[in-house]
């Protein structure tokens, strides 16, 4: 006959081991999510739109150099981070009913790639004698080294 304490001890130590096996999926998987932290691509996102707001605000974009824009950013952003900037801007045009593309700055803030990157973009126009001489747009990325 088959004495039912030896079946019962068996029975809760296998229940144990299922317990501890979800214990440990359970922390794996949190532990792993932790370490996708929105809250820094958040914070990353806030600078990026900013800093273009600023460049904007003081008239910086609107001077469309790159050197006086490239020493400006890198016033501003943080030694921990790297930036890549892309400004077109357009001219308008009666005979192409609409704007033509005249130009385009990409400069950056060291090559390396980072793990994750966030992006912000603002359009901008630039005046000349108090008339609209060309609409840009301002691409800036963040990453973190």
């Amino acid at each position: 006959m088959v004495n039912p304490k030896g079946f019962v001890f068996s029975l809760d130590a296998m229940l144990a081991v299922v317990i501890l096996i979800i214990a440990l999926i359970a922390v794996y998987f949190l532990s792993a999510e932790a370490k996708l932290d929105s809250f820094s691509q958040i914070v990353l996102k806030k600078q990026a739109d900013d800093l273009l707001i600023s460049l904007d605000k003081v008239g910086d974009l609107a001077t469309l150099n790159s050197t006086f824009i490239n020493n400006s950013i890198n016033n501003t952003v943080s030694s921990s981070l790297q930036w890549k900037m892309d400004i077109n801007y357009y001219n308008y045009s009666n005979n192409s009913n609409g704007f033509v593309l005249a130009g385009s700055l990409s400069f950056q803030k060291n090559a390396s790639s980072g793990t994750s990157s966030v992006t912000s973009q603002r359009e901008f126009i630039v005046f000349q004698n108090n008339r609209i001489s060309n609409y840009g747009t301002a691409r800036l990325t963040l990453w973190a080294k």
